[in-house]
């Protein structure tokens, strides 16, 4: 998550790591009975649809030079900011399983 913070050359990168290990994940725990109540997997199947709805609308944007196209940028780093922080509260909530 902190590449996707340092700047257009490496977003790209980074989100694309992002979706590999959302969908891994998916792939992994998606299909088992014992995670089908688990929030943690319902948090990473809406972080999967952001990312991938949002992420293509925000790079066609971009690669169109959509105007204005500093707003666009912008929006697009607080749609990057948005994900880390799901990500990060799904971080919490496992270690909070884990400690309980």
């Amino acid at each position: 998550m902190d590449e996707l913070r340092t700047g257009p050359k490496f977003e790209a990168a980074a989100l694309d790591r992002l979706k590999i290990c959302v969908t891994e994940c998916i792939d992994k725990y998606g299909d088992d009975y014992q995670y089908s109540t688990d929030p943690r997997l319902l948090k990473i199947w809406i972080l999967y649809g952001e990312v991938l709805e949002a992420g293509k609308v925000y790079e066609l944007g971009i690669s169109r030079k959509a105007e204005p196209l500093d707003h666009l940028k912008k929006t697009h780093t607080i749609f990057l900011k948005h994900l880390e922080k799901i990500v990060e509260e799904a971080d919490a909530d496992a270690q909070s399983y884990v400690v309980k």
